[in-house]
């Protein structure tokens, strides 16, 4: 790496191990060299990506966005599990549900004793239960 050698001490700035691209560098060179897991990234970031926009939104998400959020988690379960995409929908809501929930539990001060924990845990199993049955039809 350039600037390796102000960064670590002499005798450390030749090992190879050192030398290896990092981080964001690493994960190009791979994507670039695999469409599906450039897709499989693209959809993964996409999800992210609406969701913080939810999360950090000054108030209750409006139902566009939520719909976004489903069919951007839908859009990630379909292409990686080969499952339709009908087939996926309700997995993806019930996980909307459950980062919902939790955002609104962290939001509130993320009380270890709140009930809010039970009804994530319930629209998670639900969401892994609605997948199970998908990607096994």
């Amino acid at each position: 790496m350039p600037g390796l050698g102000h960064v670590l001490p002499p005798r450390m700035a030749g090992f190879p191990a050192l030398r290896r691209p990092t981080g964001a560098a690493h994960l190009r060179a791979v994507l670039a060299t695999n469409p599906r897991r450039r897709q499989a990234a693209r959809l993964e970031v996409d999800w992210w990506r609406v969701h913080r926009e939810i999360q950090r939104g000054p108030g209750p998400a409006d139902p566009a966005a939520v719909e976004r959020l489903v069919a951007a988690l839908q859009a990630l379960y379909a292409y990686t599990y080969g499952a339709a995409p009908d087939a996926v929908r309700l997995a993806a809501q019930e996980r909307a549900e459950a980062m919902r929930l939790s955002d609104g539990w962290v939001r509130d001060g993320a009380d270890p004793a709140s009930p809010v924990i039970p009804r994530e845990r319930a629209a998670l199993v639900r969401s892994y239960a609605a997948l199970l049955v998908a990607v096994h039809q």
